[in-house]
């Protein structure tokens, strides 16, 4: 929890370019990979589709789980907090969605659409 050395820094810069370059970019140009068959199954496109909502509930999922379960912080229990974190946020992602996210996108596109076509 200490601030990284600029070279520490910038090795990670450099691991995460290689990362992307050797096993992101052949699927983002086309190439049929075991990546890009993994990318494309249904759990990991739903994932995708939910992975706004995601990134918005699982911090206070966290602290949730964490403090409902008594779990001191940096004192264990991690793989329970991964698993009681993920499903939780997932349900709760999968309802902001549903009844949030895809109503609004879709009241947009009909007005947008309606604005275009006069």
């Amino acid at each position: 929890l200490q601030t990284p050395a600029a070279w520490q820094d910038w090795v990670k810069h450099v691991g995460y370019g290689i990362v992307a370059c050797l096993v992101v970019l052949p699927s983002a140009l086309g190439s049929v990979t075991v990546l890009t068959k993994v990318l494309r199954s249904r759990i990991v496109t739903y994932l995708g589709r939910i992975s706004y909502g995601f990134f918005l509930w699982h911090l206070p999922v966290i602290f949730w789980v964490r403090t409902t379960l008594g779990l001191e912080w940096f004192a264990g229990g991690f793989w329970l907090t991964v698993a009681a974190t993920s499903l939780v946020t997932i349900v709760l992602a999968s309802a902001s969605w549903y009844l949030l996210e895809r109503p609004i996108m879709d009241w947009v596109r009909r007005r947008t659409h309606a604005d275009a076509t006069g």
